[in-house]
């Protein structure tokens, strides 16, 4: 018998009972000591799956994490039009959208990755909703691209930007029911506060190492599926070689 971290060693097994597949490595058909696999059973004793579904998980479009060079950029899993709205712009607003529900139903904010931008004037908004009878506009300044008063980010526009900005903001105003305006600096502060693990590793400013993906997955604080490829090393084997018994004792 054997048992262990079968996963580990390989993930093709046949019984060797039947036909064998030439084409197969030796491995897919024995155990580690050379013993013919006669019967496979796979015993799931951890309740994996109910206790996760006792846990907070994650809604909204998911992450996926581009790897560069063994350094991870997350992209959202949603396709954008094409616009420049920005990575955390878009989670702000799937953030808010759970405040925009009439009789049970959910009222899409418009945005890149639903639609396109709605353009009021000459301006595109980075979120829009039509909501009980109200035009609601969302705008998200970045402080890179928007003078900020309110941190030390340097902005990368030249000082008539926050003219524009300011044009901007009173057109919209005018022109809609509501216009609510985000700035980066303070949703990151929000987000420090009730959701760090997301801002750590979904919309940080710089690529994330193996290592912090790794110790992410480790700590809980990043959760998700995570596609790899498993080598066992033979150190690693050694030391649950007490797992395969002598089955001539049963």
């Amino acid at each position: 018998m054997f048992g262990g971290l079968a996963a580990c060693f390989t993930r093709h097994a046949e019984t060797a009972t039947g036909d064998i597949n030439e084409s197969f490595p030796p491995v897919v058909y024995k155990t580690p000591n050379g013993s013919p696999v006669r019967l496979i059973s796979q015993l799931d004793v951890n309740s994996l799956y109910p206790t996760i579904m006792r846990d907070t998980l994650p809604t909204g479009h998911g992450i996926f994490y581009i790897n560069e060079d063994g350094h991870f950029t997350a992209q959202p899993m949603a396709k954008n039009d094409g616009s420049n709205a920005s990575k955390i712009s878009l989670d702000w607003i799937n953030s808010i959208q759970g405040q925009y529900v009439t009789n049970g139903e959910i009222v899409p904010i418009m945005t890149a990755i639903n639609g396109k931008e709605k353009r009021i004037g000459q301006f595109d908004l980075d979120g829009y909703v039509e909501f009980e009878g109200k035009r609601i506009g969302f705008d998200f300044f970045g402080c890179r691209w928007h003078p900020c008063q309110d941190c030390t980010t340097e902005c990368a526009e030249g000082p008539t930007k926050a003219i524009k900005d300011a044009e901007r903001v009173d057109f919209l105003r005018e022109e809609l029911d509501s216009y609510i305006v985000m700035k980066e600096c303070h949703y990151r502060r929000i987000m420090s506060k009730n959701d760090p693990s997301l801002l750590t590793f979904a919309w940080n400013k710089d690529p994330l190492t193996q290592d912090e993906m790794i110790d992410g997955i480790m700590s809980g604080e990043l959760f998700g599926i995570a596609k790899v490829d498993i080598i066992c090393p033979d150190e690693a084997k050694e030391k649950v070689i007490f797992l395969i018994f002598d089955t001539s004792i049963y």
